[in-house]
């Protein structure tokens, strides 16, 4: 008749300690706003929360209210008309600096944002991008929102060569843009929505420094002489990295544990488990080293939980732990 041992308590006590760490990556938010605290306007966001812009004070940009939704604040750049240039540069860029090393930091980017184009009335339209420069301001990628009736959708340009991904967009619809970049392996993927517009593509071409400097609402105006009344709008801006080294998270207890030595000194464990949830037992003498090589130590929970039959043990003090193994 089994008989309860005073090792299944000592065993009980160091199984929760030895279920698998599951594994998450750590994000950090390196800027993120959803323009609520910025005044209302033209020209408000330039000189404010370290935006700056290559034409600031010309009405090109600022903050309007009710696009997204009743009450809601967003930023939009275009529809002005650009102040005249030496160079005539048809390009407005507004930026946000973050300014940090990816690779040696050992971090993916990630670029989230709600954007809308609202066209152009004037039989005039332009481009709008989301660009991704370094530190040296050289413009690495964009995704493009074409409103050019010759180009018009959405285009992937790696700082050499555009890409026609095929895709067009509905004027004043809110879609939610999603970028990850990495640095490390020159590759990203960007969605719209729960459409992939590209995935582990080459990011950047060329031979320039692979850091980050910020991430670029742009506005390309197609005919300086005649700008397109077209906008770009913008919320929820958020610029996070990821490590690429997971960190270990909160396990799961084993729950229900319990553990017999019969008179034969066989071991028999049971707990529950989930239906095809996946166990490793392992086994000490000394609570020092310990090993899963049991011929029994896999173990699989059916419908009346999970058991482990330790027959090799006799006499012998030992002692057992159940990890959790995780996909």
């Amino acid at each position: 008749m089994p008989s309860t041992s005073p090792l299944s308590t000592i065993a009980c006590a160091t199984l929760w300690l030895g279920t698998l760490l599951p594994l998450s990556a750590v994000e950090t938010t390196l800027y993120s706003t959803d323009f609520s605290e910025f005044e209302l306007g033209d020209d408000t966001l330039v000189g404010n929360n370290g935006w700056m812009s290559t034409h600031p004070l010309e009405g090109l940009h600022g903050t309007l209210d009710g696009i997204f939704e009743a009450g809601n604040r967003s930023g939009n750049i275009g529809f002005g008309i650009p102040a005249e240039s030496e160079d005539d540069f048809n390009v407005v860029t507004l930026w946000r600096p973050i300014d940090v090393d990816p690779i040696a930091d050992g971090t993916l980017i990630h670029f989230s944002v709600d954007t809308a184009i609202a066209d152009s009335d004037n039989d005039f339209y332009d481009s709008f991008y989301y660009s991704i420069y370094n530190q040296d301001d050289t413009l690495l990628g964009s995704v493009i929102f074409d409103n050019t009736v010759e180009n018009f959708g959405i285009w992937r340009y790696d700082g050499e060569d555009f890409d026609d991904l095929d895709i067009r967009f509905n004027h004043g619809q809110s879609y939610h843009l999603e970028m990850t970049i990495d640095f490390a392996n020159n590759l990203w993927t960007a969605t719209l929505d729960d459409l992939t517009l590209f995935q582990d593509s080459p990011f950047t071409s060329g031979d320039v420094i692979m850091n980050l400097g910020d991430v670029a609402a742009e506005w390309e105006i197609d005919d300086l002489d005649n700008p397109g009344t077209n906008w770009m709008y913008f919320d929820n801006w958020s610029v996070r990295a990821s490590s690429t080294e997971e960190e270990p998270t909160e396990p799961d207890a084993i729950d229900d544990l319990q553990m017999v030595i019969t008179s034969m000194g066989t071991a028999e464990l049971s707990w529950s488990g989930n239906v095809g949830d996946r166990f490793l037992v392992e086994i000490s003498d000394q609570l020092q080293s310990w090993n899963g090589d049991h011929p029994n130590a896999a173990v699989t929970a059916t419908a009346s939980g999970a058991t482990f039959t330790d027959e090799t043990n006799g006499s012998t003090a030992r002692f057992y732990r159940v990890r959790r193994l995780t996909d």
